[in-house]
């Protein structure tokens, strides 16, 4: 990417720090969840930002679901959107299948023209977008 060429902006929608409570995510990472997640996303991020994308990350947090969608809408009006992610955490808990259909219900509305991208990890910010941006191209 030139250094002329502004960012492509992916909003990543994930756990967060609300992965410590998920035992899913214990099992998977250890006890240290949220550190584990924090670095693998900073490890993602930066491979993206690397080949022009700006991942701007949303903490989704499952016991305040009204709050979180009313904050991830509010993200997807602030700029222009290349691609939304979901992470595993989100999408693949059956608990938290209402809320993930919400969101990308929100999306579906508010950014039509934006990439939805489902990830397996928090390592797997980068690997996403490059199966959906295969030339480095929107």
């Amino acid at each position: 990417m030139s250094s002329t060429s502004p960012p492509r902006y992916i909003l990543g929608a994930g756990l967060g720090p609300y992965a410590n409570k998920q035992p899913s995510a214990i099992q998977h990472f250890g006890p240290n969840v949220g550190d584990k997640v924090k670095e693998l996303v900073a490890q993602s991020t930066a491979e993206a930002r690397e080949a022009g994308f700006e991942i701007i990350s949303h903490n989704v947090n499952p016991g305040e679901p009204e709050a979180s969608v009313q904050k991830f809408t509010a993200l997807l009006k602030e700029r222009d959107w290349a691609g939304v992610i979901v992470g595993f955490g989100l999408r693949g808990q059956k608990e938290h299948t209402v809320l993930c259909e919400r969101l990308l219900n929100v999306c579906r509305v508010v950014v039509p023209k934006a990439v939805i991208m489902l990830t397996n990890g928090p390592d797997e910010l980068y690997t996403a977008i490059k199966r959906n941006f295969p030339d480095g191209s929107e």
